[in-house]
């Protein structure tokens, strides 16, 4: 089965080869399972509150406005406070967020996280071998994938959401989060 079709997007009206979004095209059977083996995620990481309720992104119900009340919320904390409390925030911009994400790296946050091993084998499977195919007018290129997780397929929100939980969780760890 052919793994997927890319199609360059472009951002701007006069893209330069940077200025293009590729959107890989899947067969719907591909995405209907992907979507099964996301909810299965999903009620695991709920199941066993592997979710930091303060943490939004990706997440089902997650509201951009329960984020600002929190920031909201500690602004006020650390400025009426009587012992005077240094604030920190930080924005992060992922430039290329899933184009970077390594695949070994990938797998061992699913371990970490104790998704069943079915499931990881499934998720192995979908990028063993992986490769797209882009047209060029009326040439066509096969190009293997070995990086990244794959844009459009609805299970790389909640992969990109276990990999930020690791993140967050070793700056815990390490007293800066």
């Amino acid at each position: 089965m052919e793994k997927s079709r890319t199609k360059l997007i472009p951002k701007k009206k006069k893209p330069t080869v940077k200025d293009f979004r590729p959107i890989s095209l899947t067969n719907i059977s591909n995405k209907l399972f992907m979507s099964i083996i996301k909810d299965e995620i999903e009620n695991h990481l709920k199941i066993n509150h592997l979710i930091k309720e303060n943490l939004m992104g990706f997440t089902k119900g997650g509201r951009k406005e329960d984020n600002i009340f929190i920031l909201q919320y500690l602004v006020e904390k650390a400025f009426t406070s009587k012992k005077k409390k240094t604030l920190v925030l930080i924005t992060v911009d992922y430039s290329k967020a899933y184009d970077s994400i390594d695949r070994e790296k990938m797998i061992e946050a699913l371990i970490e996280y104790k998704i069943h091993p079915h499931i990881i084998d499934n998720i192995i499977k979908l990028y063993s071998g992986d490769y797209t195919k882009i047209r060029f007018g009326e040439q066509e290129k096969r190009i293997d994938i070995t990086s990244g997780i794959k844009q459009v397929c609805t299970l790389s929100t909640t992969v990109f959401k276990i990999i930020t939980y690791m993140i967050i969780k070793e700056l815990e760890k390490r007293g800066r989060g």
